[in-house]
């Protein structure tokens, strides 16, 4: 896969028993494997891959765009990076953007709160 690193912690939750992301550091060319259960982050490898997070004025400029448009012009522009420093090109080209290792991402709150709203309405069913 390529692209919204972001869009799969929102994902993630909903996938049993697991999700099995592989990327390419576009950066160093490493090769990137996070494994996630709903309950969290199962691995990632390496230990130091980034999810990048857009500023908050970047999110602004999406109002009115059609998905196709915002898939285009912020979801290409977030994939996972091998590490905070392979990412230093992102973070100079997105001033106010922040990189966060991969554990930390998904303990987010806004990531938890998804989460765990996600995995109450699939267990009611349960």
């Amino acid at each position: 896969m390529t692209g919204c690193a972001p869009d799969i912690f929102l994902y993630a939750p909903l996938v049993r028993p697991s999700l099995q992301v592989e990327e390419t550091c576009p950066a160093t060319g490493t090769p990137i494997r996070i494994v996630f259960t709903p309950s969290g982050v199962e691995s990632v490898d390496p230990a130091g891959a980034v999810v990048p997070i857009l500023p908050p004025r970047e999110f602004d400029r999406l109002a009115g765009m059609t998905v196709e448009d915002i898939d285009a012009s912020m979801c290409a522009q977030c994939p996972f990076y091998s590490s905070a420093e392979a990412a230093q090109g992102w973070l100079d080209a997105h001033p106010g953007g922040r990189v966060f290792p991969v554990r930390q991402a998904w303990e987010l709150s806004f990531h938890r709160a998804w989460r765990d709203r996600m995995s109450a309405l699939l267990n009611l069913g349960n």
